[in-house]
């Protein structure tokens, strides 16, 4: 699926590609608010805290 998140800092919005798995996984991690929380799907490296929003663009 195709995977459109958008960071606080600077507002900066990057796709990516990922398993349904992944983004479940990353949509409940977002869900628990930790200052050094981080969630990794091959090699990608996401500070939690600092998604603003995860928007779901294409569901293959």
């Amino acid at each position: 699926m195709i995977v459109r998140i958008t960071s606080k800092s600077g507002a900066k919005t990057q796709i990516y590609n990922m398993t349904r798995e992944a983004y479940d996984a990353l949509i409940e991690s977002w869900k628990i608010p930790d200052d050094f929380k981080t969630f990794s799907e091959s090699k990608i490296v996401f500070l939690t805290d600092d998604i603003l929003t995860i928007e779901v663009q294409e569901d293959n």
